[in-house]
């Protein structure tokens, strides 16, 4: 993708929905093409003929079959980090950006989080940014972490009346960043143990308004404006020859040799 200003906007992608391999594809695919001096890119999307179940990077597959509820749904495996995600009643976001453009890990987290919070504020939901139980949280070395993203604590995470409903994972190299994260709407019949916005606040809340709050969320966190174009089809074929030789076959399965994996 060529840039025709020196003046850095958020190229905004309208909602689409994918399989869970196109949609992985789709996302590593922005995050080297964020590879290049002031580039940034955010898309919002859901997925097809869901739910799915997206394992972090690290994950042991085989865990899966230990979940009842869970183990029969169709699954993919994301390139970064984090628990396991049930993709149903949600919005999946990912922001891709230059180097240049991204803050530091931490501050990007806080600065997106924030922005997501004052956009529910905008509808009378109160959030906050980390739990608030004010106590101290013991490091990954000496707790075991749940295996579902929205049952681990995140000091970073979005919280309304005490309940996770934003959860987010970064990808980082030396030329861009990829984070990529879920917002969910309301609890999914395959896993009801985790709830969402509907069940935290008791209101009707739609999905189409919340994926224009994540796009405003977006360009407010990185302070550059949204520019809002359409998916280039070139992307779309790559991201679909990707998804076939990469993410619907040994990606899943790889998650030990995963720690090796590096960007071509």
């Amino acid at each position: 993708m060529s840039r025709t200003s020196l003046q850095p906007t958020l190229i905004c992608f309208p909602f689409a929905e994918f399989d869970g391999p196109t949609n992985m594809a789709l996302d590593e695919l922005l995050w080297q093409a964020a590879a290049g001096e002031s580039l940034a890119y955010f898309r919002t999307y859901g997925w097809l003929r869901r739910p799915w179940v997206s394992l972090g990077r690290f994950q042991d597959a085989g865990q899966l079959d230990q979940e009842p509820g869970l183990a029969s749904l169709p699954r993919v495996r994301r390139i970064s980090g984090g628990g396991l995600i049930v993709h149903d009643n949600e919005i999946t976001y990912a922001m891709a950006l230059s180097k240049a453009l991204a803050p530091e890990r931490d501050l990007l987290y806080q600065a997106f989080h924030r922005a997501v919070q004052a956009e529910l504020a905008r509808w009378g939901i109160e959030a906050r940014v980390g739990p608030g139980d004010g106590q101290p949280h013991a490091s990954r070395a000496r707790r075991r972490e749940p295996l579902l993203c929205f049952q681990r604590t995140d000091r970073y995470g979005l919280y309304v009346n005490g309940l996770k409903v934003l959860g987010s994972a970064q990808r980082r190299s030396s030329q861009s960043v990829l984070m990529h994260g879920s917002l969910i709407i309301a609890a999914s019949a395959a896993l009801p143990a985790v709830p969402g916005l509907r069940q935290a606040t008791g209101q009707l809340v739609e999905a189409e308004p919340l994926q224009a709050a994540l796009e405003r969320a977006a360009a407010a966190a990185i302070d550059i404006p949204l520019e809002r174009r359409p998916m280039p089809k070139s992307m779309l074929e790559a991201a679909r020859q990707l998804a076939d030789t990469k993410y619907r076959h040994e990606w899943l399965a790889a998650s030990k040799r995963n720690r090796g994996w590096r960007r071509d």
